[in-house]
């Protein structure tokens, strides 16, 4: 009996060793592992990758991968470890911080880092027209907010200078324990001078020395591409002074804004890690894949900024009756299900021993006598407010919900607005808009960063609000030694919010990720930094990647 052809190459592709071209396609994921490439699904397009003008967590991670900070977190327990700086010394008083680098760092286009390119990326950072986000936490150096404000132009009074090409000294206005953290945060990364001249970035910001091939860091990878709406890729910095440690050879991150597309592309193979998980499939990988869910607790609240210039949310009492009328706990038990934690203020409770302060409680018949005392009984005349949040995540089921309770206690309509990110961040950012979801979450570890964000003036605060006593009690908070002391002045300004409603805290979040086994050492931690040079991969048996086996 003849063989017909199709039995043919079935029987050529059972004896799959002999010929490769019948064996299953291996996925991206197999292939990264045995040649040590990391594929990321981040949350969205990068929109800026100047450290210091990057607003987002979406443009953190790649910055945490393309510099290097003076000072580092442990991701462990978050304790601070040499970086760029070998070694530091504390005068006794506080306030003079020396940090002396290390000798053998470069950039990646091998020019050696020095002091002075540290000095010059400081007064970078506070030069106003730069228009840095994060600007407002340079002011605990001696004179950086006069010269910000321009008032003094002179930078030699600001406290940072090199002592010589190795020493860097800061002088601060009051003392500061959590500089260290500080440091670690992207905004205060060092740039290279030389590109930021060349590209005409000194003094504001531009997408042109961020490009491919223009990008200079001080940090384990280089940016090798940026495609974009389809991947951002980095390769390992040739001249990094740790590169021998450095065992990824590279980190694809793919934007993806939609967490149930993260999801099956973690599920087919397509990325090692995703930046969520989607709540309906939370149950499924706690049962079937509990190796591969992470969830960590991290100090971070979830709210919605109101924009306290628009009516009627001019008025403190209608304020009031949105924040009373949400059911946070509802949230946390059958929306987000992540493990997150009802927030009855902005500051969450026990953050470097904070005790915590006033509570915004959920109280509909409190609500609807103060909506009803502004003017509008049952909701009766109350204009249409839009609810602003950007795609993916949570962030839409949390928003209906929050739109169904609104209704039913209040008897109000609110009209959702969904915006992809960039555009969602410059809408808000610029103030238009009415409510609108932001997040804030701890880069210090410290109660200082929560209440610090609605200081007047603060490129932080979005909704408007300013509030005389509130500054004063912040500027004496920052002022005093005793811990005690502190926390007690921090009460006042948790008080102060929860009285006058400027923002409505939902929920302090977790952060929640699909995280294949074969990465090893990836970073959980209660600040969600990520430390790439120290993350590797192994084969699915446990073997280290062929990559290192030819070592």
């Amino acid at each position: 009996m003849s063989i017909r052809p199709l039995s043919l190459v079935a029987l050529t592709c059972s004896l799959a060793w002999l010929d490769l071209g019948c064996s299953r396609r291996e996925t991206r994921v197999e292939e990264g592992n045995r040649l040590q490439i990391l594929h990321v699904a981040n949350s969205g397009e990068v929109a800026d990758l100047d450290p210091q003008t990057a607003i987002g967590a979406i443009e953190g991670d790649v910055l945490a991968a393309l510099f290097e900070p003076l000072i580092q977190l442990d991701p462990g327990d978050l304790h601070p470890v040499p970086a760029a700086a070998a070694s530091w010394d504390v005068s006794p008083d506080g306030l003079r911080w020396t940090f002396h680098l290390r000798p053998e760092a470069k950039w990646s286009n091998g020019d050696p880092v020095r002091a002075a390119d540290w000095v010059y990326s400081f007064r970078r950072f506070i030069t106003a027209s730069l228009a840095a986000p994060f600007s407002d936490y340079a002011f605990v150096v001696e004179g950086a907010e006069e010269y910000f404000r321009g008032q003094t132009p002179d930078f030699d009074k600001v406290g940072v200078r090199a002592i010589d090409p190795l020493t860097l000294e800061m002088r601060l206005k009051n003392p500061t324990p959590y500089l260290p953290a500080l440091l670690n945060f992207w905004a205060f990364y060092a740039v290279h001078p030389p590109t930021i001249e060349k590209f005409g970035a000194g003094i504001r910001a531009g997408p042109v020395w961020t490009r491919p091939g223009n990008l200079v860091g001080n940090g384990p990878f280089l940016l090798k591409e940026l495609v974009p709406n389809d991947h951002l890729s980095v390769v390992p910095n040739p001249h990094y002074w740790g590169r021998d440690k450095v065992r990824l050879r590279e980190i694809r991150f793919y934007p993806v804004d939609n967490s149930d597309a993260e999801e099956r592309m973690f599920r087919s193979g397509q990325v090692h890690v995703t930046s969520t998980v989607p709540m309906t499939k939370l149950d499924t990988y706690r049962r079937e894949r509990p190796d591969a869910l992470h969830i960590t607790q991290i100090l971070g609240t979830e709210y919605y900024s109101l924009n306290v210039r628009q009516p009627p949310l001019t008025d403190r009492r209608v304020r009031r009756a949105l924040a009373l009328a949400i059911d946070r706990t509802a949230i946390v038990e059958k929306v987000t299900r992540g493990g997150e934690r009802a927030a009855l203020s902005f500051t969450p409770d026990g953050i470097s021993g904070y005790p915590g302060g006033a509570k915004l409680r959920y109280d509909p018949e409190e609500a609807r006598r103060l909506l009803a005392e502004a003017g509008f009984p049952g909701g009766a005349g109350f204009p249409k407010l839009d609810l602003m949040f950007s795609s993916g995540g949570s962030n839409s089921a949390i928003a209906e919900a929050v739109q169904f309770m609104w209704k039913r206690d209040l008897g109000i309509a609110v009209e959702l607005r969904t915006l992809e990110w960039k555009v969602y961040y410059t809408t808000v950012r610029n103030g238009n808009y009415r409510i609108a979801r932001v997040g804030w979450e701890s880069i210090i570890v410290d109660a200082h960063d929560f209440v610090d964000q609605l200081r007047t003036g603060s490129a932080n605060n979005w909704t408007g609000w300013s509030d005389a006593e509130y500054d004063r009690i912040l500027t004496s908070s920052e002022r005093t030694l005793s811990k005690e002391e502190r926390f007690q002045l921090i009460q006042q300004l948790d008080a102060i919010i929860e009285r006058e409603v400027p923002i409505i805290p939902l929920f302090h979040r977790t952060h929640r990720a699909l995280v294949n086994p074969a990465v090893k050492r990836w970073p959980d931690n209660a600040i969600n930094i990520k430390i790439f040079h120290q993350v590797y991969l192994e084969d699915v048996d446990g073997r280290p990647s062929t990559v290192d086996r030819k070592k």
